[in-house]
């Protein structure tokens, strides 16, 4: 019997007796999470602003430990993955693309965009991945959060403890005031750390201090005595405080004397005891991470309690796909930020994208998976192809590129974010494919469109536009 597979030789998953018809398809919403410990495939059905859940599927495939150091994976893990993401793929067979969301984070960040995997993995699930930023998952985690959290506690500090990142989310109401993605999961520190040698009390204390190290340059340090309510949002916080339970350390939560008595039953080696309790085999491995990532965190924020949630990233992105609780689009807040911020030309932001947007069916494009709406994508670059302009008229398309890289942009995907810069980068002058990743290159003749529309409007009035069609030809377009 293989890992993930129940006595009957079947994935492991819980499900309704509801069958599905195509017709329920239109209300079904699949979210899909490659996490660095173990993936999750959620299906929730939606009618009359109601979630009822259907489906979900959790395989554990540490992926994170099958990660070399050139961002490839080792062979006997990519097998394994697949045969995950194929079984997954055959499930959310028949929905539409806008009812789908992949979400790979920590492990699948450090992956290469070009590596077979990332390639195989798209066309094993039948939809494009998102690879998203620590900083976007934290706010995906918050949202989530406070869809179902009660609202009279209002100023939040919310953590979550994945196997290759630890989040940080400090939010006052429904707003995030501070996020950090620290490069620290119970996993990666275990392999760091512990992996091969003896856990002792010497070598604990020491991972915590170092631990303690790391969150005290984060943001969100500086804004610890204003917490009111501590909230620990992962599957590794849920798995601690029901074993200080079920072991009678403690109750309702994670407090730091219980997680220290915990801590001790560990190092002395009462495996068998805390398997008893609730922890999973598979977990063991790397729980010493966990305990020492829980015991710095409480230290160094001087935590006197956490309160576990079930609400997080799973809640937070089918919040965002249905444009919940505020109607909005994030990405739209995110362009509109920028464009006030950087005091953009609105009319000449519209006459490039209204010739872009006109031209677009006329030209061929072979999209990739991980290309959103080209039309979409032209919108996008429209608002932001002149906010290099505050800076300096000469470059301002590097100006503009650069912070397109280095700003926040809630909602947006890293591949949405390097998209963007593309275009921006390449709208005027020479074009520079060496300046910037080659995934985040766009097909050709999508860009010669946008370079297209800025230089038919460089003159910055209205005028009828004077392209009847084009052709796309070896060398670019052909007008008419």
């Amino acid at each position: 019997m293989k890992p993930g597979q129940d006595t009957s030789g079947k994935p492991k998953a819980n499900s309704t007796d509801l069958k599905t018809t195509p017709d329920d398809l239109r209300h079904e919403y699949a979210i899909v999470d490659l996490g660095s410990n173990s993936f999750h495939l959620h299906v929730i059905r939606v009618l009359d602003g109601e979630w009822r859940h259907m489906d979900h599927h959790r395989e554990v495939t540490k992926l994170v430990d099958g990660l070399l150091p050139d961002g490839i994976i080792e062979p006997s893990k990519r097998e394994e993955v697949l045969l995950v993401l194929r079984r997954y793929g055959e499930r959310i067979t028949g929905f539409s693309s806008g009812n789908v969301r992949v979400i790979g984070t920590s492990a699948f960040r450090q992956l290469r965009r070009d590596s077979q995997l990332f390639r195989e993995s798209e066309a094993a699930l039948g939809f494009p991945i998102d690879i998203i930023s620590g900083e976007e998952e934290a706010r995906l985690i918050y949202l989530g959060i406070i869809s179902e959290d009660a609202p009279q506690e209002r100023k939040r500090f919310i953590i979550d403890i994945g196997g290759g990142s630890t989040e940080f989310i400090y939010g006052e109401g429904r707003s995030p005031v501070c996020i950090d993605s620290v490069a620290l999961g119970n996993i990666s520190l275990t392999r760091n750390v512990f992996e091969g040698r003896e856990l002792t009390a010497d070598l604990f204390k020491a991972t915590v201090a170092d631990v303690a190290e790391a969150l005290c340059a984060t943001k969100v340090y500086d804004c610890r005595e204003s917490f009111e309510v501590v909230l620990g949002a992962s599957g590794t916080m849920r798995l601690v405080a029901s074993l200080i339970e079920q072991m009678e350390l403690g109750s309702g939560g994670i407090e730091l004397k219980p997680l220290k008595n915990l801590t001790k039953m560990f190092i002395k080696n009462k495996t068998n005891s805390f398997i008893r309790a609730g922890l999973p085999e598979e977990r063991v491995a790397s729980f010493p991470g966990a305990l020492a990532l829980l015991t710095g965190i409480m230290k160094t924020f001087e935590l006197d309690r956490i309160r576990i949630t079930k609400a997080g990233l799973r809640q937070g992105i089918l919040h965002d796909m249905m444009m919940v609780p505020d109607g909005k689009d994030r990405r739209i807040a995110t362009l509109t930020r920028l464009m006030d911020r950087h005091k953009v030309d609105r009319l000449q932001r519209d006459r490039v994208y209204d010739f872009a947007a006109a031209h677009l069916d006329e030209i061929r494009l072979d999209l990739p998976s991980s290309l959103c709406s080209p039309k979409r994508l032209l919108r996008w670059a429209a608002d932001l192809h002149e906010i290099g302009l505050t800076i300096n008229y000469s470059s301002y398309h590097k100006h503009g590129t650069y912070l397109i890289r280095n700003s926040d942009f809630p909602g947006f995907t890293r591949e949405e974010q390097g998209h963007l810069a593309f275009l921006v980068l390449n709208h005027r002058k020479r074009i520079k494919l060496d300046r910037l990743k080659v995934e985040d290159a766009v097909p050709m003749p999508l860009l010669f469109l946008f370079r297209m529309a800025w230089a038919l409007n460089r003159k910055r009035t209205s005028i009828e536009d004077p392209v009847r069609a084009l052709r796309v030809v070896q060398s670019g377009f052909e007008a008419e």
